[in-house]
């Protein structure tokens, strides 16, 4: 009872609590005394690694230092003991004295020679065969006679001696050089070895272990490349045997290009840390062990007067929102209790005010006046709303991770959606992509698509947020208009020829029947001189009626030029070229080009010979009024299913998005005369400057049959 009452208190139970976590710190400071101490041991034994490849350099460049003084001395008395009075070296002389210098140094070939005077001396077996080959970069004493396993078997020194011009090559076997790294140190332990390696990475001393690699073809580990690229460093990593190693590799400069590398077992190098670590370990848990059992014992006093609070809480979490904490006490857990009921009250409150808005905002979405759905990155639907399943008629357990949205259109729409979903998917939106959708019942309406992106915190694509939009009848209507604005220009060129020929055959008749009268009276009147006023009149009557003849040939070829009903639309292009050339001063040709020559003056049908003769004639008048060109070229193709017509001019083009001004009435103009016959037409710079304005329209069906 007495200890009840001790551990009465919540603040008396805390402040246990908190007692023990002096624990916590202890064994944290522990811990990082052992990382500490760990790092340390760990890196040492890395660093004895790097140490010994240091030790195996050094011993390495001893050596070959050695043998470069000893050759130095040795080609001083050679030349002193065998040229005696004359600049020739005695040969008999100088091969004696290389025989005994290469049997007391263990070599086995050397060759001596003068610089400038081609004369040599080879004894033994030389790897230097070049001798004007030989050349060696500062700090280098020796070279391998080659690369790999057939040819750095063998080494050789150079010294020169300047005085008298001579150079002298001694050439080693590589097994010399094995004394230096085998057998390898003690500290390498059991595992452990120490090789040579030329510089493309194959064995010049023998490996510990057997392996392909460095033998039959380079070692491709990543020290050894690093080591061949000029570094020299310590690292954790695979060998040749692909075996977790400590690496210690040292380039060295004194071959020219070679490796050193000390290698030891990562499981035999960490052995002892691994050992210190289980124990460690094991320490540890036999502490938490104890400390969790006394936490436990201290925790059950401590969690009790909360335990109906964590049973409200839990009724909450599972929905039942009725529930109350008990409140009665004065203590802190009271105090608690009451905070959490007002909490309780508040949540209930938010999660009505939350379901409402999203029922709202659920039946926005699924009723909205366009249809929307999310697909992910392989065009599966994961959500649409009723409004576009109604368009469709499906149900949405019907679609949903079920259909593709390829699945629900036409072909054509098929092509559409693979070229532009990925572009979706990299550039994060579409905007206005028309595509055929097709109803569960196989009728199909327009739909206009707009869709954006989701993409993931390291922004890989989650889905679309697409919205679809039914413009079948707009799409009507836009074919409507198309159709009426075909007729009404059909039925203004109708109005136009009907004009010009009523002007012709009516006022141009007018014009003769007064040319002739005038002339009747001219041949009248006599030239007596008081008629002489009524002579000059008249002959100002028969000038006005030639202008007036003039002007009405003019009107009538503004209003439909007859060379293009008589003789066709390359003829009309190029009487339109002249007539241009005429007034503007510009220079303009027309070429045509067809894939056969009958092509070009092949007739074509009334509406595309006038489209394009009246798309050039616009095309003309935006050179004159505004590029400032002094040259047009009208370029007109044909072939089995198209034609194409480019006006060119090397003018200074036109503003960036002139094109696409809803003001352009005249190119607003010619988009429409292309779109009535299903066409396509472009609008854009030259590379070189001046502007361009492309018109291709597919044949008709009858031409087709003609061509």
């Amino acid at each position: 009872m007495a200890m009840r009452m001790r551990f009465n208190s919540l603040k008396t139970r805390l402040t246990i609590a908190l007692l023990l976590l002096v624990f916590l710190p202890t064994i944290t400071i522990g811990w990082v005394a052992y990382n500490t101490m760990f790092e340390t041991i760990r890196s040492e034994r890395i660093k004895a690694v790097g140490r010994i490849a240091d030790s195996k350099h050094g011993q390495l460049v001893t050596l070959l230092t050695r043998a470069n003084i000893r050759a130095e001395h040795f080609l001083s008395d050679l030349s002193d003991q065998c040229r005696g009075n004359s600049a020739k070296l005695n040969q008999s002389c100088a091969t004696s004295l290389i025989r005994a210098y290469l049997a007391a140094e263990g070599a086995i070939g050397a060759t001596l020679y003068r610089k400038g005077d081609g004369d040599s001396l080879t004894v033994g077996t030389p790897a230097a065969q070049n001798k004007e080959s030989i050349r060696f970069q500062t700090g280098q004493l020796a070279k391998f006679s080659g690369d790999g396993p057939d040819n750095n078997r063998s080494y050789f020194v150079s010294v020169a001696e300047e005085a008298t011009g001579l150079q002298l090559t001694i050439t080693y076997l590589s097994s010399l050089l094995e004394p230096v790294f085998n057998p390898p140190p003690a500290d390498l332990g059991l595992s452990g070895e120490t090789f040579l390696a030329d510089g493309v990475g194959y064995f010049v001393t023998k490996p510990r272990y057997h392996s392909t690699q460095g033998q039959s073809h380079p070692i491709y580990a990543r020290p050894m490349q690093a080591c061949l690229s000029g570094q020299s460093l310590e690292v954790l990593d695979r060998d040749y045997r692909d075996t977790a190693i400590i690496h210690g590799f040292r380039f060295i400069p004194e071959f020219g290009s070679a490796c050193i590398m000390a290698h030891i077992a990562q499981d035999e190098a960490f052995a002892p840390l691994n050992l210190l670590r289980q124990r460690l370990i094991f320490a540890t848990l036999l502490f938490c062990i104890i400390l969790v059992i006394t936490i436990i014992y201290l925790a059950r006093s401590v969690v009790k007067p909360i335990t109906n609070l964590t049973k409200v809480t839990r009724a909450i979490a599972a929905g039942d929102n009725k529930n109350q904490a008990d409140t009665a006490g004065n203590d802190e857990i009271s105090e608690l209790a009451t905070s959490f009921n007002f909490m309780t009250n508040q949540l209930v409150q938010s999660e009505k005010m939350l379901r409402k808005s999203s029922e709202e905002i659920e039946d926005l979405y699924n009723h909205a006046p366009c249809g929307y759905h999310s697909l992910d990155k392989d065009g599966i639907i994961r959500r649409i709303n009723d409004t576009e399943l109604a368009w469709m008629g499906y149900t949405r357990d019907e679609v949903i991770g079920k259909m593709k949205w390829p699945d629900l259109l036409t072909p054509a729409s098929q092509k559409i959606f693979r070229e532009d979903y990925p572009r979706l998917m990299k550039q994060g939106f579409i905007h206005d992509i028309e595509i055929e959708i097709v109803r569960k019942d196989g009728t199909t309406f327009t739909g206009l698509v707009n869709a954006t992106a989701i993409y993931d915190s390291p922004g890989n694509y989650v889905m679309s947020r697409s919205t679809v939009a039914d413009i079948t009848e707009r799409k009507r209507v836009e074919q409507q208009l198309r159709e009426l604005a075909a007729h009404l220009q059909a039925v203004r060129e109708n109005e136009k020829v009907s004009i010009a020929r009523e002007i012709h055959d009516e006022l141009g008749g007018m014009l003769t029947t007064l040319k002739i009268e005038t002339y009747w009276l001219r041949t009248e009147l006599s030239a007596s001189k008081e008629n002489m006023l009524f002579l000059d009149h008249v002959g100002e009557m028969s000038r006005l009626i030639d202008n007036a003849a003039d002007v009405m040939r003019n009107i009538i070829t503004g209003l439909r030029p007859s060379i293009l009903d008589d003789l066709g639309l390359v003829a009309a292009l190029e009487w339109q070229a002249a007539q241009f050339h005429k007034h503007t001063g510009i220079a303009c040709r027309v070429n045509c080009v067809c894939e056969r020559s009958e092509d070009c003056v092949k007739e074509l049908d009334k509406p595309r010979s006038i489209a394009l003769f009246r798309i050039s004639q616009e095309a003309l008048t935006n050179v004159a009024r505004h590029s400032g060109a002094s040259r047009v070229d009208i370029e007109f193709h044909r072939n089995e299913e198209e034609i194409v017509m480019s006006i060119i001019d090397n003018g200074h083009g036109m503003a960036e998005n002139r094109t696409d001004a809803p003001s352009s009435y005249g190119i607003l103009g010619m988009r429409e005369r292309v779109n009535q016959l299903d066409g396509k037409i472009n609008f854009g710079p030259m590379p070189g400057g001046g502007f361009n304005v492309t018109v291709i329209l597919p044949l008709s069906a009858n031409e087709e049959e003609e061509t």
